[in-house]
C-alpha cells in the first residue's frame, strides 16, 4: 500500500512537528512541513500550519499522541537518548503523503 507520493520520515522528524520541540534540526522541520503541505513554507508558514500538520500526522499515527509532550531535556545528548528509547518502542519509519494528494487543502502557505 505504498503511495508513490509517500516519503519516509524518521520518528524525530515527526516529533518535531507533533510536539513543537526540536528533536532533529530546523532543516528537517522545513523539509517535513513543506513536503506535507505541498508548498515551500516560510517561517510564518511553519507556525501557521504546524497544528494542522500535527493533527494530520496524529490522525495517521494516533499511537504517537503525547509522545515527547511535557518532556524536558538538558542538552542534545538527553534528546538523543530519549529519541533512541522511543524508536525502540514506536519504530523509526513513518510514511507520509502530501495532504493535497489525499484531498486535504487547508494549508495557509505564504
Amino acid at each position: 500500500m505504498n503511495n508513490n507520493d509517500e516519503r519516509i520520515f524518521s520518528l524525530g522528524q515527526v516529533l518535531n512537528i507533533t510536539t513543537g520541540k526540536l528533536f532533529t534540526n530546523m532543516e528537517d522541520i522545513y523539509d517535513t512541513m513543506s513536503y506535507i503541505v505541498g508548498d515551500n513554507l516560510s517561517t510564518i508558514g511553519l507556525l501557521e500550519n504546524r497544528e494542522l500538520v500535527s493533527n494530520y500526522i496524529l490522525s495517521k499515527y494516533p499511537n504517537l499522541k503525547g509522545v515527547g509532550v511535557g518532556v524536558t531535556f538538558n542538552g542534545a545528548e538527553e534528546v538523543n537518548e530519549y529519541l533512541e528509547r522511543q524508536e525502540e518502542i514506536f519504530g523509526n519509519d513513518y510514511p507520509l503523503s502530501p495532504m493535497k494528494s489525499i484531498g486535504i487543502n487547508e494549508s495557509r502557505t505564504r
